[in-house]
């Protein structure tokens, strides 16, 4: 089953019947914002939802879920195909989605056992700070928390990024801060290091936030030109 066309083929169907989402949404009971989902592949109906949607658009079920309108001589053939395809889809996500969730843990742990040894160097000045693997260790945490949220598509994985990346970027200051005032052998050297840590990685935060907020803007855009 492919989202993106079962969300092109939902949104051919409105159209045609001079709906707007939101009044295909009035007619469901949900918000226009489910609609767009849909339409845009970033989600798929529920199954309660189905019956009466297909009614509102005057499609069969199996139209619907295969994303085109079915003549009655591949009526049965079609059924079968959208039977078989969605038993691999399910087995096929199922295992998609253990294999993410493995790769997620691992790349978390990773993150966490590089930032514990991160935190006791590059004691110095600011320049030397520039360098150092701040940046890389706030995209593998949020790479890894992308991975165990289960995000497949690229507005899930934006979205997701604008959410988790300035309580991350907390996190690890916090947590390198407290590493670095564990061993106060050097003061000069600390307080190079305390104020690389202060500002850049929230500012790599701030950054990747701005560029995501910026991403989901114009996603919003185009959906509102597409409705």
């Amino acid at each position: 089953m492919n989202q993106d066309k079962v969300g092109e083929f939902i949104q051919q169907r409105r159209k045609a019947l001079g709906l707007t989402q939101k009044e295909l949404a009035d007619k469901l009971g949900i918000s226009d914002k489910t609609v767009s989902k849909w339409e845009t592949g970033k989600g798929m109906p529920d199954i309660s939802s189905i019956p009466e949607l297909c009614k509102i658009l005057n499609v069969s079920i199996n139209e619907l879920l295969l994303g085109e309108e079915i003549s009655q001589e591949d009526l049965s053939k079609k059924t079968e195909e959208n039977i078989m395809s969605l038993l691999n889809s399910n087995h096929k996500q199922r295992k998609y989605v253990i294999i993410q969730l493995c790769l997620g843990i691992g790349l978390l742990i990773f993150s966490v056992v590089l930032l514990s040894f991160s935190g006791f160097q590059n004691k110095g000045m600011l320049k030397n700070y520039l360098d150092y693997p701040s940046l890389i260790i706030l995209l593998l945490i949020c790479a890894a928390c992308v991975l165990i949220s289960g995000a497949h598509s690229f507005r899930q994985v934006v979205h997701i990024l604008r959410k988790i990346v300035i309580p991350v970027s907390f996190v690890i200051t916090i947590f390198t801060l407290i590493s670095t005032l564990s061993d106060i052998t050097s003061f000069t050297a600390i307080a190079g290091n305390l104020l690389s840590i202060v500002l850049l990685t929230p500012l790599y935060a701030l950054i990747i936030y701005i560029i995501t907020i910026l991403i989901e803007s114009n996603n919003k855009k185009r959906d509102n030109i597409r409705s």
